[in-house]
């Protein structure tokens, strides 16, 4: 079966949504295995059913991507839009 990911490559791809899920998902746990998949997951927007079915060796090489993007160094942008509002 092939699956397309859209694996973020930088802070901007992530949405912020996506990681207050993720930290909420994740901030009582400890196991390693349930956080990647849920790294996968959450930020590559797929289910859980889905991330089962995704190779040992992918699934590493996309959990260490992710992991790699969220220790980016966030740059500071003084302008934003919000609803259309800059």
């Amino acid at each position: 079966m092939k699956i397309e990911l859209t694996i973020p490559t930088k802070l901007s791809d992530i949405k912020l949504s996506q990681y207050q899920k993720f930290a909420r998902t994740t901030k009582d746990s400890e196991d390693d295995n349930f956080i990647a998949r849920q790294i996968v997951g959450i930020f590559c927007n797929i289910s859980d059913n889905v991330v089962g079915k995704i190779k040992a060796k992918d699934f590493e090489s996309i959990v260490t991507d992710i992991t790699d993007v969220l220790g980016q160094k966030p740059e500071f942008n003084p302008k934003f839009t919000i609803g259309g509002v800059k």
